[in-house]
């Protein structure tokens, strides 16, 4: 057994705006360490199937990175902050701008649900066929290309060289 921490360090950009936040999610859209973890569990069993086709190896595996109703994980998740402000509720996009980086016509496709269509003047657009000319959040986001960084601590552990 080991009987130091190993940290790991992972940089994330993304590629889509970012709907995560707390409890004031109108207003503030943050990362939250929950969030990503359940990110990364998700994408670790879609992998992990693969790797065993065992659903009770795969549980365990996944109680000992991630943690379970039984035991705490080993590895501590730590955000360190970043720079990027949240897009507020209201937030206007251009959708025939390239130019100012902003993906209108992909927070179209990405964005049923934190989106309305509204034209030139601001007014929600409901006519079928009408040109929308903007998008206007419905909650808060963070802006696409956002880079962030996330610390794992690993805990000395019995399986710690699994994990790491």
């Amino acid at each position: 057994m080991t009987t130091h921490a190993r940290t790991l360090e992972a940089t994330f950009r993304s590629t889509t705006p970012i709907v995560m936040a707390g409890a004031q999610a109108r207003r503030l859209a943050e990362i939250r360490i929950a969030g990503v973890k359940g990110v990364l569990r998700f994408w670790w069993r879609a992998q992990a199937w693969m790797r065993w086709q065992d659903l009770g190896k795969v549980r365990e595996q996944e109680a000992m990175i991630f943690g379970s109703t039984n035991a705490q994980s080993p590895v501590l998740f730590h955000l360190v902050p970043y720079q990027e402000n949240s897009l507020p509720y209201g937030y206007r996009y251009q959708l025939d701008n390239p130019e100012n980086g902003q993906n209108g016509e992909g927070l179209l496709y990405f964005g049923h649900g934190i989106c309305e269509r509204v034209d030139q003047a601001g007014a929600y657009n409901v006519r079928r066929g009408a040109r929308s000319t903007e998008l206007r959040l419905t909650r808060a986001c963070l802006p696409s290309k956002l880079v962030f960084t996330i610390k794992m601590i690993v805990r000395p552990c019995e399986n710690q060289a699994v994990i790491v």
